[in-house]
């Protein structure tokens, strides 16, 4: 957010958190949970999903982000991307802390990779993963 911010201003910002909130509610199912995690960063907790609809979905989300118009103040803004780092496991394979660390690896290939893209982390070579 901050290159955004620096671009379009603070408000602005604020206007782009809350369509992704609603991008969020309108793709996400009822037992999906998504929490900012940080300034630009956000956790999404996929209950039962599996590797292949994760990445499936995923992307789903990523294009509906791309193709989404935003517009503040009478003007269009962006275009807006999201990069996506993920991981799946199975009920008692990680620990909370590796997961989110697993997933920040991933996002951070992501943004490595040119952005706008989605990375599962089991694609990572291990020295990648091991970020």
């Amino acid at each position: 957010f901050k290159q955004f911010n620096d671009t379009y201003g603070h408000d602005a910002g604020d206007v782009l958190l809350r369509e992704l909130a609603v991008i969020f509610r309108e793709h996400l199912r009822q037992s999906d949970l998504a929490c900012r995690y940080g300034g630009e960063e956000f956790v999404l907790i996929l209950p039962g999903v599996n590797r292949e609809t994760a990445r499936t979905r995923l992307q789903q989300l990523a294009n509906t982000v791309q193709q989404r118009r935003i517009t503040f103040a009478n003007q269009l803004i962006g275009p807006v991307t999201i990069s996506i780092g993920y991981v799946t496991y199975e009920r008692g394979e990680y620990h909370i802390t590796t997961l989110i660390q697993s997933a920040d690896a991933a996002l951070y290939a992501a943004k490595r990779g040119g952005r706008n893209r989605v990375i599962d982390f089991a694609d990572l070579p291990p020295d990648q993963g091991d970020e």
